[in-house]
């Protein structure tokens, strides 16, 4: 004939290639961040007249990020308390030092402990909320159960 012939396929399967998939690196949320925080809290120093606490204020975040390892420090410039009692006044001593945070970041949210509280958050470019629950402890001993959430903004 003349004509070069394809060769022949028969027995061998189509090899079959998928495109990859990007890689796509975690936000960076390394800044600083500003907003308010609302606290709630039953102090357990009073085994049978729990005190209730409600705080709230101003709170100031500096993030760093290392991949998906989301670390920082809390600082509350202002912190207010509704109750005004002896004991939620103690209570609000121990969150005006900055604290850290340490969490992993996973899609559009994290998840780590911040002043051995849990804390989960949820993120947009420019807005962080940060939600916290647990038992407050010092020395092993429960002082508080603690409530509450920070929303914040990125300071540009």
């Amino acid at each position: 004939d003349g004509v070069p012939k394809a060769p022949s396929t028969a027995g061998v399967k189509p090899k079959i290639t998928t495109p990859e998939e990007p890689q796509i690196p975690a936000r960076d949320l390394t800044s600083d961040w500003e907003g308010t925080m609302t606290l709630s809290s039953v102090d357990q120093w009073e085994e049978f007249r729990p005190n209730n606490c409600e705080y709230s204020g101003n709170v100031s975040l500096t993030l760093t990020q290392e991949g998906n390892v989301l670390g920082g420090e809390v600082f509350y410039s202002e912190i207010m308390e509704s109750t005004h009692n002896e004991i939620c006044e103690a209570n609000k001593m121990l969150f005006m030092s900055p604290h850290e945070m340490n969490a992993n970041m996973f899609g559009s949210g994290f998840s780590g402990k911040y002043f051995g509280l849990d804390a989960k958050g949820q993120f947009t470019t420019d807005l962080l909320k940060v939600d916290l629950s647990g038992t407050l402890t010092v020395g092993g001993i429960p002082i508080s159960e603690i409530h509450g959430q920070f929303t914040t903004h990125r300071v540009k």
